[in-house]
């Protein structure tokens, strides 16, 4: 209604409600305008003297009989990017989303540049609702819960009370809440697997996260709540060092730096154990492939002698796993030689002594998989100065099996450093940690049931795949067959 107030209170104003999609929009903010608006506030007939234009969803307001100037309500979809020019062109005294999480930061942003009207007078605004899921549940959660400016805005200019927000569930609204009706929805709320997000809003959580294992406190080193602290693990110079790197130029470059150390033991009876920890990070934006690699080379710490004279690298890379497609020569060097990104970053890697960039692995449900086990058991940490990486790991949502495969992790349109964040982490793991023997059975079934066009002969696979795992269930594990002679050589006890 705020949208509507806008449009009675400033005559000549311009406002517009925002959904992801048309279908979506249809549904839910043109239909309950329809019926919740009283159809006589704006219908007159025609365009001039005020009508709900259905084609071009715009609801054109009777003018001011004084002024003559006339407000106009717009309904928006912006499904992919391209989509947002048929808007932009336009000044909002009020701009709505509804169900903000569904859109990626590109779109808030370029929306809310036109939040100003030429009409005197009038106090701009942004207004939004949504659960605490979706796409864009990342940055929302950074700027109004956060309290944080996002990556790319100017951190002086951002001014955290700009972005106010008012937690509320169900319980606030009394159609649900004290009617039979409302209270069997509630039960259905508790109900869904989905309850922490749908039911109590809560915003720490993710709908469908993907590494729902991650604990801060168990995974992060050094942190306030932490388990443990850095003295907690021996760390080695000649331990393997490698980075994973998902390249960008408009979409954020993200490096991640990993080593092994050695962890303690955690109590009495427990045993020390080689870990996994990502110690460094580096987030990049619009960098050539040499300012890339120059920052790469910055980012690692030197060792020096007695009289303060570099001696070499005090992290020895040994692997730099690269986006794969970074591989395709796609660019030109100053020589006029047609040569791939890589080549470009390997050639200043080696006249510096590290390793050229070997192509990443591009087994996304593999590596994702990994990474969980890795959680799972206690075989990964991040240092607690990974600041984008801590925040990347719980937004990982995984795929709801129609889109997007249930094993593997959503890929967000648009601009995402938490998208980009998590394929460098993926590309560092899947290159150094993942085995030729570690890649699910799942995973292995999905690729032999692609290769299979006939979906009868596809459907046999499956039944064959059920019956040998039963019978292994049945069965349990074999035992190891010992030769007779064994029994006839082993001491007797």
């Amino acid at each position: 209604m705020e949208a509507v107030r806008y449009c009675l209170d400033y005559p000549g104003v311009d406002v517009i409600i925002l959904r992801r999609t048309m279908p979506d929009l249809k549904r839910t903010v043109i239909d309950k305008f329809k019926t919740q608006v009283p159809k006589w506030w704006y219908e007159k007939g025609s365009q001039e003297l005020g009508t709900l234009n259905e084609s071009d969803h715009i609801c054109y307001w009777p003018p001011n009989p004084e002024t003559g100037l006339q407000s106009k309500l717009w309904f928006g979809a912006i499904e992919k990017e391209s989509q947002m020019g048929k808007f932009l062109s336009t000044e909002y005294a009020f701009i709505g989303f509804e169900e903000l999480g569904e859109f990626p930061f590109l779109v808030f942003d370029a929306m809310v540049g036109r939040n100003r009207t030429p009409i005197p007078n009038v106090r701009c605004t942004v207004g939004a609702a949504t659960n605490p899921m979706g796409i864009g549940w990342g940055w929302i959660k950074r700027l109004w819960v956060d309290k944080l400016p996002v990556r790319g805005m100017d951190p002086e200019k951002y001014d955290a009370a700009d972005y106010e927000y008012f937690h509320s569930t169900v319980d606030q609204n009394p159609i649900y809440s004290e009617t039979e009706q409302g209270r069997e929805y509630i039960k259905l709320l508790e109900a869904s697997p989905n309850r922490d997000r749908i039911r109590w809003g809560k915003l720490d959580a993710v709908s469908g996260q993907y590494f729902a294992n991650w604990d801060p406190a168990r995974h992060i080193v050094g942190g306030p709540q932490s388990h443990y602290q850095k003295s907690d693990f021996v760390f080695n110079s000649w331990r393997p060092y490698w980075m994973g790197w998902d390249y960008g130029f408009g979409h954020y470059a993200v490096i991640t730096f990993w080593t092994k150390a050695l962890r303690n033991p955690r109590f009495e009876g427990d045993k020390p154990k080689v870990v996994n920890i990502t110690i460094a990070e580096l987030v990049l934006q619009e960098k050539t492939p040499e300012e890339q690699a120059m920052a790469v080379l910055q980012k690692i710490p030197r060792t020096y002698d007695e009289h303060g004279t570099e001696t070499g690298y005090q992290w020895n890379i040994d692997q730099i796993h690269l986006s794969w497609e970074r591989f395709n020569k796609s660019t030109k060097d100053k020589y006029g030689n047609i040569i791939s990104i890589a080549d470009m970053i390997g050639d200043l890697f080696a006249e510096h002594g590290l390793p050229r960039p070997s192509r990443s692995n591009t087994d996304r449900v593999s590596g994702w998989t990994k990474m969980y086990s890795m959680l799972e058991m206690d075989e990964w940490y991040v240092m607690n100065d990974c600041s984008e990486v801590i925040n990347s790991i719980p937004l990982a949502v995984r795929g709801n099996g129609i889109e997007c495969s249930i094993e593997d992790v959503v890929k967000p349109p648009g601009l995402s450093l938490e998208d980009d964040v998590n394929d460098s982490l993926r590309y560092a793991v899947a290159g150094s940690l993942l085995g030729e023997g570690e890649k699910p059975r799942e995973e292995e079934m999905r690729e032999e049931m692609e290769k299979i066009k006939d979906p009868i002969k596809r459907a046999a696979l499956m039944y064959k795949d059920h019956i040998k795992q039963t019978r292994e269930a049945v069965r349990g594990p074999r035992q190891p067959q010992i030769p007779a002679w064994v029994n006839r050589v082993r001491p007797r006890e």
